[in-house]
């Protein structure tokens, strides 16, 4: 008589899902990149490009770093966008929201430059952008 063959192992049940706290849900002092400067300028690099950037409803930071990534720090609502441009367009990814937005990169007829936000919170914003020192966005 053949021995009989051990039954396969059961599979054990999954742990219960634990629940991960919503980002608005912290202290404003407690959440990552609380400040601009910090947000901005984790990952700089000696040719990025800071700007602030604005219209009538926003006000934010802005990076521009040498390897196409762009960061955009809001300063009046704390939201924060990080994202990739390629040929001056690119999407960014709201940090905490996890909402995509398109942005674009482009001249205005004066020469400044603009963000032209599509999605997201800031949704059919064009921010017009001045130059500014790294310096300048830590004060």
């Amino acid at each position: 008589m053949p021995a009989a063959q051990p039954s396969p192992p059961r599979p054990q049940p999954l742990p219960e899902p634990h629940a991960v706290p919503a980002a608005h849900a912290q202290e404003p002092d407690s959440e990552p990149y609380a400040q601009p400067a910090q947000f901005l300028l984790e990952y700089a690099d000696p040719q990025a490009r800071y700007y602030r950037a604005s219209d009538a409803g926003i006000e934010a930071f802005a990076a521009l770093y040498s390897d196409g990534r762009i960061r955009v720090a809001g300063t009046s609502d704390g939201l924060r966008l990080a994202g990739l441009l390629q040929n001056d367009r690119g999407e960014v990814l709201e940090i905490g929201s996890g909402q995509w937005s398109r942005v674009y990169v482009r001249p205005a007829p004066d020469g400044r430059l603009q963000l032209e936000i599509h999605g997201g919170a800031y949704d059919a914003h064009v921010l017009t952008c001045e130059p500014l020192e790294a310096a300048a966005i830590a004060r």
